[in-house]
């Protein structure tokens, strides 16, 4: 019983700390942050497309840091995925910070692929975006879980406007 405790609470902080590369934000695991955005500039993260009855893409990997090349090489599995989507901190794709987002099982479809918190360090960041492979739709919403203000989109976003603009907490993208 006590070795079913320890692997369960393993699984949790490994899942927190996975979590916490996605959203850009520390994860606590046992008496040191297992991240920390300070210094890093670009992430990549690798979802699936929705399944049947689910609501949110499963994460498969994220990692970030200071540069694309650095996190390519750490994230063996990009390589087989298709890019399909750029976050922004900025209007016209621009400044500092971004984050791409690769769908593990190919371009999207009319199902897609769903973010039901982006949470940490792009909740309420993002300014613009680009979408690539099939993922012409896009749909952002205020608040996590795909609830609140919410706004469709079309193509490539230079800049998603006042009214969502530093707003968006979850996402959802789909041919």
């Amino acid at each position: 019983m006590r070795s079913v405790k320890i692997a369960a609470k393993t699984a949790a902080v490994g899942l927190a700390a996975l979590l916490s590369l996605l959203v850009g934000t520390p994860a606590y695991a046992g008496s040191a942050y297992v991240y920390s955005y300070t210094g890093i500039d670009y992430c990549a993260t690798v979802i699936e497309s929705l399944k049947p009855g689910e609501q949110t893409s499963r994460v498969r990997q994220a990692t970030c840091g200071a540069d694309s090349a650095a996190v390519m090489s750490r994230l063996g599995l990009v390589a087989s995925s298709t890019l399909l989507m750029q976050w922004w901190d900025n209007a016209n794709y621009a400044c500092c910070y971004y984050t791409e987002i690769y769908g593990y099982d190919g371009p999207c479809d009319q199902f897609g692929y769903a973010i039901s918190s982006i949470g940490g360090f792009w909740n309420d960041r993002i300014s613009s975006w680009q979408v690539f492979n099939s993922c012409d739709n896009t749909w952002a919403f205020e608040h996590e879980n795909y609830a609140g203000d919410n706004q469709g989109y079309y193509g490539s976003v230079s800049y998603c406007g006042g009214y969502m603009n530093d707003r968006i907490s979850s996402f959802k993208i789909f041919r």
